[in-house]
């Protein structure tokens, strides 16, 4: 996808460099090996978008995608990133996560 108004000053995040409406499009696949809760947050300036919040529990060895997308205004400077969160003690993995942010207008 074409990269255009965005930085990336710090690793695994979007840096916005234009104010405006913007979608953000975001999916995990998240393998635990053992029972756990586990919460993926999209997050703007590090606190949680309550919009692109997703929490599953997991049985042992259960594989689980997690997607969404949320519409957001953001300023010049925001950052956006992904963050999965274990509520109790979890193993596992995850795999193809991937985050995109696109200004709508």
């Amino acid at each position: 996808m074409p990269v255009n108004n965005v930085g990336y000053t710090t690793a695994n995040s979007v840096t916005i460099n234009e104010a405006g409406e913007y979608e953000i499009n975001f999916s995990a696949n998240v393998t635990s090996t053992n029972s756990a809760t586990i919460s993926l947050d999209v997050r703007d300036n590090g606190v949680a978008i309550d919009s692109a919040m997703i929490t599953n529990t997991f049985s042992d060895g259960e594989n689980r995608i997690y997607s969404g997308s949320v519409i957001r205004t953001l300023v010049a400077g925001d950052v956006i990133d992904m963050a999965i969160t274990p509520i109790e003690v979890a193993t596992g993995s995850i795999n193809n996560a991937a985050l995109s942010v696109k200004k709508l207008d």
